[in-house]
């Protein structure tokens, strides 16, 4: 249960130095990225986005896969919390993805920012990586490769747990759900050895997969959401 944390610390620690150390850098980049999202090209830009541009749909990808959000994954680890108020664990979930999507992420674009390190359009890791050895020196790639680490064994033991509670519900057996405890590392197997490109185009379909039902049963239990939220308040 320390792995997350532990792995958000680790990475937070070396983004906040690398932004202090290049503290004289930061009004510029904040300039950069508010020049981007609304200088006049922007808007064309924009509006083709929303058409459905790559750019986009890359976007919410990853999003997805970061965060998880609407995906109905979560939930389950989260309904294993002892709670008097359902929706009072629900929005914990909300602050998972705001540490995860706007904090991390804001800290690692501002990071690969201040370094100096050119904008190659490589993976977001492996910018990362070079714009923390940049500044904090050879010691920097390890700790973030250490921090990769801890987030993809805590992802295998995570995805784990739901793939075994997804078939405890649809089979009612236990001996059942233990089944995941095969498919896990034959898994982990088959996408080390995958090509990248067909395992993020497989991963990304799964989750829009996921996404659209959980929405859809959203929708339908709209009104119970709405009630549970409105305990919340309630005198």
């Amino acid at each position: 249960t320390a792995l997350v944390p532990l792995m958000c610390l680790l990475f937070t620690a070396a983004a906040v130095a690398v932004l202090v150390l290049r503290w004289e850098a930061l009004p510029t980049a904040f300039e950069a990225i508010l020049q981007g999202a609304f200088e006049a090209k922007s808007a064309p830009a924009g509006a083709l986005g929303l058409l459905g541009s790559k750019a986009v749909r890359y976007g919410v990808a990853r999003g997805l896969v970061s965060n998880e959000a609407g995906c109905g994954t979560a939930p389950i680890a989260h309904a294993a919390a002892q709670v008097k108020q359902p929706a009072a664990q629900g929005m914990l979930g909300i602050v998972e993805v705001l540490v995860d999507t706007v904090l991390l992420c804001t800290l690692t674009a501002l990071a690969i920012l201040v370094s100096g390190v050119p904008l190659t359009g490589e993976g977001g890791t492996a910018m990362a990586m070079e714009a923390f050895g940049a500044v904090l020196g050879e010691v920097a790639p390890h700790l973030l490769a250490l921090a990769v680490l801890l987030f993809a064994f805590a992802t295998v033991l995570c995805w784990s747990h739901y793939g075994s509670e997804c078939l405890l519900y649809l089979t009612g057996s236990e001996r059942h759900s233990r089944l995941m405890v095969l498919f896990t590392p034959l898994s982990c197997l088959l996408g080390a050895v995958a090509a990248p490109a067909l395992a993020w185009e497989l991963t990304d379909t799964v989750l829009a997969c996921m996404a659209l039902l959980n929405v859809t049963a959203l929708l339908v239990c709209r009104r119970t959401v709405v009630a549970q939220t409105r305990a919340l308040t309630d005198p």
